[in-house]
């Protein structure tokens, strides 16, 4: 069985007190799934995720994801993003996925700091093996197109 494990480091900016994010998209390959942990964290100190916003494109050629997308099934929010007031996975374009999660209320907001925290995980089809394939990059899978928004306190 195929099966590899890719980690991409990826920096992004954050709306909370200027603080640098890194964000990791943990990729696993387990044919016919391939699955994608979206994973941040804070460099330098603590704060809250009140408002997330992930958007990236994938390689249609190579994977699908549900044009509507049902939670548990084609994707798992972890830890208490579970509770969120809004949570929207969307497939607004043909290549394109869009995570919106917001905290109203109770509970409270996630903590986000120094440490990873995991926020979701997606499960794409793998349609065409040939170009996800062990030892090639299935990181270039993969494409951040919008700045996550992290806002919070």
């Amino acid at each position: 069985m195929l099966k590899g494990l890719l980690i991409a480091l990826l920096f992004f900016s954050s709306a909370l007190n200027c603080q640098s994010i890194n964000g990791q998209l943990i990729t696993d390959i387990n044919p016919p799934v391939y699955s994608v942990t979206i994973a941040i964290n804070l460099q330098d100190s603590i704060g809250t995720a009140r408002v997330l916003q992930i958007e990236f494109t994938y390689d249609s050629k190579a994977l699908d994801f549900p044009v509507s997308p049902i939670k548990n099934v084609d994707y798992l929010l972890h830890g208490d993003f579970e509770l969120y007031t809004t949570q929207n996975v969307t497939k607004p374009n043909d290549n394109t996925i869009r995570i919106s999660l917001l905290a109203l209320g109770t509970p409270p907001p996630v903590l986000i700091d120094t440490s990873l925290t995991m926020i979701i995980t997606l499960y794409l089809t793998i349609t065409n093996p040939k170009i996800i394939q062990f030892g090639l990059d299935s990181n270039k899978c993969f494409s951040w197109i919008l700045t996550t928004k992290l806002s919070g306190r």
